[in-house]
This record gives structure tokens, C-alpha cells and sequence, in this order.
């Protein structure tokens, strides 16, 4: 056999060891925010007090998890505490929801609206068929949501310094402006938005605290 057969069958082994080594929590690409509640689901501990939390991806879905004993309990009874997430998330969201239209029909949304959990975002629904469309294609509706959250929640940002540098919001030019979990973030740069990713629950507690 030549050996250039041989290296070109190594090779194909090595990658299809590669695939199958892969941890579950890397399989999936996230979509959407990242995680943005301090506990874990399982423990309900304090994300980051065993040491740095475990991200996994569901669905497209990121959650972390406090250490590498709830993971298999995570694994087990996943819908159990994704039901969970979902209740502490739209608690949290609710108190900021930045619009009172449903952002697929656009009709108003009354004391019937529905509250669903997409891509660890609440959206609220004016009827049952609209949250098909909204998981068909989160994307779209979340840039809706953050169109809304933008034109009503940057007149009253109370911050004027970066919470995770703590220079002033305009000191490397115009400030970096997004939303997560239905609420605006100003940063001072780029960098610290890779920063902010890293532990969104503990600058959206500072943010709030402001």
C-alpha cells in the first residue's frame, strides 16, 4: 500500500474519532442570548461559587449548569429543568418586556397573551399560532423585540460608565449598544462585550442595581 493510501486512511479515522469524541455540549451552535440567569437549574446554586459554570447547548439554547455533578441530572431530566429556566426567565424578562404588541400578527396584546421561552428570550404571543412562526425563524422576531427594547429603554439607561470596564461610555467613540433578556446594554467596545458574554448574569444585576 502506498503511503500516501496510508495517511489518507489515517486521516479519515482520525476525524471520525474526532466527531465521535465530541462532547454533546459542543454538538449544538447556541442561538440567540446566552444564559442570562445567576443559578443553576439543577442545584439552584450560584452560578460561578463551584468554580466556573458548565455551558451546554440544548436545542440551540445555552444553559450553564454550577458543576460537573448536575450534568448528568441535566441530561436526565432535561425538560424538567428547561421548564424551569423557562418559568425563571419570564419572570425575570417580564419586568422589562419592551412592547405591548405581539411581534408576529402585530395586534395588541391583552391579559390572554401567551409567554414563551425562544432562544432564551420571552416573547409574548397574542394567540397560539403565533409562536410557530416565532420558532420557525427566531431571528427575525428577537431583532423586533430588540428594535423595541432599544427605542424604549435607551432615553433612561441610567449608566454613564461601561459596567464591565468602568470607563465612560463614550470614551473609545460611540458606545456599544444590544440587548439580552429583553434589556438594553451600553459597553464602551467590542472587547468588553466579549467580557459581558462571559457572565451576563452578574452585569445585568449591576445594570439593575444602577
Amino acid at each position: 500500500m502506498k503511503m500516501s493510501s496510508i495517511v489518507s486512511k489515517w486521516v479519515g479515522i482520525l476525524a471520525l474519532l474526532a466527531v465521535v469524541a465530541m462532547p454533546a455540549a459542543f454538538a449544538d451552535e447556541r442561538k440567540g442570548d446566552a444564559y442570562s440567569l445567576g443559578t443553576c437549574p439543577v442545584s439552584g446554586e450560584k452560578l460561578g461559587s463551584m468554580g466556573d459554570p458548565i455551558i451546554m447547548v440544548k436545542e440551540g439554547r445555552e444553559v450553564r449548569l454550577c458543576c460537573n455533578g448536575c450534568t448528568a441530572k441535566f441530561e436526565k431530566e432535561t425538560a424538567k429543568y428547561m421548564e424551569k429556566v423557562d418559568a425563571a426567565m419570564i419572570e425575570m424578562q417580564a419586568k422589562v418586556y419592551p412592547t405591548d404588541a405581539c411581534v408576529v400578527s402585530g395586534k395588541k396584546l391583552d391579559d390572554t397573551a401567551r409567554s414563551k421561552v425562544i432562544a432564551n428570550r420571552l416573547i409574548k404571543f397574542c394567540c397560539d399560532n403565533c409562536p410557530k412562526a416565532a420558532a420557525a425563524d427566531p431571528a427575525k422576531f428577537i431583532a423586533k423585540l430588540d428594535a423595541a427594547a432599544i427605542e424604549k429603554q435607551s432615553a433612561s439607561y441610567k449608566l454613564k460608565t461601561c459596567v464591565v470596564g468602568g470607563e465612560s461610555l463614550t470614551a473609545k467613540g460611540e458606545p456599544v449598544v444590544f440587548v439580552v433578556a429583553n434589556q438594553v446594554v451600553k459597553l464602551c467596545c467590542a472587547n468588553c462585550k466579549a467580557a459581558f458574554d462571559k457572565d451576563p448574569a452578574k452585569y445585568l444585576e449591576m445594570i439593575n442595581k444602577s
